[in-house]
């Protein structure tokens, strides 16, 4: 039989324990536990975490996976509220209400710069979050709902949303917001991530749709679409390594800049969903939506690189 070295060319290294630096396809012998190791790369995974305070749909997010905030939506009452929370990574604390209650805004920033605009069927208010309180805004132009964004609360842009399927961009400047170029494609309950020169929308309604648009801070062009069309869902990442999970369905998928993949499900499949705008595609939240209302929340984490032992067969 062929040795490894025969093979490869190489001879397998010993090393007490793993290697501090794992690449996939890397193979070494373990001193320690004098097992033969191998490096590969693991799965993507939802796992859940401690449940909101206050069940609803229609959330509006800000942050990131350790550093999250969830703010207005509609409760089982029904009732629309004001009330935020904030995620440290395991469990939701209540923090300031929103000055307007209101659902389905458009959310973007961090726990400490929060951004929520319109929202609740025609509302213009805008407000932004210091990490305690909320302060009102220049008013948008178009009063809208089910609108997405990207970006922060000095430089930021909304898109999208209803009555209709709206196609109206705004990008706000820190003091200001002005109209500018419209979406190709029209919609509503559509997702978002990015910065406000470097924007996606992705999916959306009236129905599912699947089509992807990419902003360059003057413009939208289209992209290759999702896998699985659908509308009321929530994003994370930048415009090159977005993560788009949730909505009329409970799938996730990954976007590297070019196309879509599918990867692993959420485990409770809702819409009108919160997530992290200020996340990363290998570090996601997601938290609230419907149906049924819910207060679950549950956390992304991207595939890393993992040693496993081989084993005669």
């Amino acid at each position: 039989m062929a040795t490894y070295k025969a093979l490869k060319g190489l001879s397998i290294q010993t090393v007490a324990g793993d290697p501090s630096n794992l690449a996939a396809g890397d193979i070494w012998y373990d001193s320690v536990a004098r097992k033969v190791q191998g490096a590969k790369l693991g799965s993507d995974a939802w796992a859940n975490s401690n449940n909101m305070n206050t069940a609803r749909y229609g959330v509006g997010s800000a942050g990131t996976q350790t550093a999250g905030l969830g703010f207005g939506g509609d409760t089982p009452t029904p009732a629309v509220v004001d009330i935020a929370e904030k995620y440290n990574g395991s469990s939701w604390t209540e923090t300031g209400d929103l000055n307007q209650a209101r659902y389905n805004m458009a959310g973007m920033g961090t726990q400490t710069a929060g951004f929520a605009v319109a929202g609740d069927a025609t509302l213009v208010v805008a407000e932004t979050f210091d990490g305690t309180n909320w302060s009102e805004g220049p008013d948008i132009s178009t009063g809208r709902n089910v609108l997405a964004g990207a970006g922060t609360t000095t430089a930021a842009i909304v898109f999208g949303g209803t009555p209709g399927g709206k196609d109206e961009t705004e990008e706000w400047d820190g003091s200001s917001w002005s109209e500018e170029n419209d979406l190709n494609t029209g919609r509503r309950q559509l997702g978002g991530a990015g910065t406000s020169t470097a924007g996606l929308a992705f999916g959306g309604g009236p129905g599912n749709k699947d089509e992807t648009e990419e902003w360059n801070g003057t413009s939208w062009t289209a992209q290759n679409a999702l896998n699985t069309a659908r509308n009321s869902l929530a994003g994370s990442g930048i415009q090159t390594a977005a993560l788009a999970f949730g909505g009329s369905y409970n799938r996730t998928e990954k976007y590297d800049g070019t196309s879509w993949t599918e990867t692993a499900d959420l485990s409770t499949s809702r819409g009108a969903l919160g997530g992290s705008p200020a996340g990363t595609q290998a570090a996601a939240l997601a938290f609230g939506g419907t149906p049924p209302i819910t207060a679950a929340t549950e956390e992304f984490t991207g595939a890393a690189i993992e040693a496993v032992t081989f084993t005669s067969s």
